[in-house]
């Protein structure tokens, strides 16, 4: 089920303050279907899915006060109407940013996907499994099993 067709306001907030800092406005078309803040506040993530055919996932950083991107996957393709978006998952500094492109549903029978591993818009590693969240800084979680 695609998200309704309403404006969504996503707020960074000063930690541990609570007082707005910037707000980032995603418009109804494309849709916000998932962020992530790094554990220093200081780095969001964003997927945004724009209905079409096929339907386009574009996944981005950048810092919460704005500026340059420090990371984009620029418009991948989504095949099909059933999907899997996977979340940015970012370090608790937000130096490391892991992604997993989109992909079509897989069944069993199909391969692992893969974890992307970038720094500073550079792909620093690539590991078999699921990205699940950072340990810390230097360590990530892969669930690299079935199911």
């Amino acid at each position: 089920m695609r998200p309704q067709r309403l404006e969504y306001l996503l707020a960074s907030l000063k930690v541990p303050h609570s007082q707005l800092a910037t707000p980032y406005n995603a418009p109804c078309t494309p849709f916000l279907v998932d962020f992530a803040l790094s554990g220093s506040g200081t780095i969001l993530g964003q997927s945004i899915l724009q209905s079409g055919n096929p339907d386009v996932q574009t996944n981005t950083v950048t810092a919460t006060t704005g500026g340059s991107v420090i990371y984009t996957d620029n418009n991948l393709s989504i095949a099909g109407p059933s999907t899997n978006l996977e979340p940015i998952l970012l370090s608790p500094n937000g130096t490391l940013i892991a992604v997993i492109p989109p992909q079509a549903n897989t069944t069993a029978t199909q391969a692992l996907p893969t974890t992307y591993i970038y720094n500073n818009r550079v792909l620093v590693n690539a590991v078999p499994g699921q990205g699940v969240g950072w340990i810390d800084n230097n360590h990530l979680l892969v669930n690299d099993g079935p199911g």
